[in-house]
């Protein structure tokens, strides 16, 4: 979603203004399954009342059918239900119990290309087990021939930090970590500064909001008034994006908890100088 105002018409969030406690909460099945209990379900559209939502489940059920899963797609259209997600506008997917994409319609390539980004197999129909073997991130920023905002420095110098902090950590958990740098140009402006994971936005992994103000480091770059993202993360306003939200981020797409992988693989911790656990 853009960060800046160009005119562009305000959608109204799907299903705003209506009762979703009349719709019924369903899925491919036929009445066959157990559909009450959506903590066993792996895939989960959120959202029944407008053709976003429908669309997005049935195309969610295809891309799940033509991967070979066999899983059943749940749809939750209950308002209260859906609060327990944290999302405020639907339609949304959620994967393994992790919610991986809010507000738009999804054809049937997005949800595949999504289900790939998390590297989840067919072969085991397990429930809300976690088979992600790579960790993907993805940093998008701005370039003019050869250098970028201040901003977008200081994030890069937080990522490689954390970059290397989660390869010798992940590694205890045979989890491997790829990174991607893509370079915007000045045309790309409300995307720089972005972080993926698995090709999840930071701030649909995290309770982040994403806002904008006046950039002096990139108006004398490109040498006309700019205006870049900013970050609102735990009641703290950020130009760059902080280790620790790109730490959080990394543990929660991959269904970790910090602390536990800290035990587990504390024999190699603080064993060095750049170690920085804290």
């Amino acid at each position: 979603m853009s960060i800046f105002k160009f005119g562009k018409k305000k959608e109204s969030p799907c299903c705003s203004g209506v009762d979703q406690k009349e719709i019924k909460t369903t899925c491919g099945c036929g009445g066959q399954c157990n559909i009450s209990d959506a903590k066993n379900a792996r895939f989960i559209v959120l959202g029944a009342c407008c053709k976003k939502s429908t669309e997005t489940f049935e195309n969610t059920k295809i891309a799940v059918k033509e991967l070979g899963f066999t899983d059943e797609v749940l749809n939750i259209g209950d308002a209260v239900e859906i609060a327990g997600y944290g999302v405020m506008s639907t339609p949304a997917l959620v994967i393994n119990g992790k919610v991986v994409s809010v507000g738009k319609l999804l054809k049937v390539e997005d949800v595949r290309k999504i289900i790939k980004n998390l590297g989840l197999s067919s072969e085991y129909n397990g429930n809300l087990v976690s088979e992600i073997k790579k960790l993907i991130i993805e940093w998008q920023h701005l370039d003019v021939k050869g250098e970028t905002c201040d901003r977008c420095y200081d994030t890069g110098e937080n990522l490689a930090a954390e970059i290397k902090r989660l390869k010798r950590v992940l590694n205890t958990q045979n989890i491997e970590v790829e990174y991607i740098e893509t370079k915007l140009d000045d045309t790309q402006i409300p995307q720089s500064n972005t972080i993926l994971f698995n090709g999840i936005p930071i701030e649909s992994i995290l309770n982040i909001k994403v806002s904008e103000n006046y950039c002096e480091s990139c108006t004398a770059l490109l040498g006309t008034k700019t205006y870049c993202r900013t970050i609102l993360f735990e009641n703290n306003e950020y130009e760059d994006i902080p280790a620790k939200a790109i730490r959080q981020a990394a543990y929660t797409v991959l269904g970790l908890k910090e602390d536990n992988i800290r035990t587990s693989g504390n024999s190699g911790c603080c064993g060095n100088g750049d170690c920085s656990c804290s």
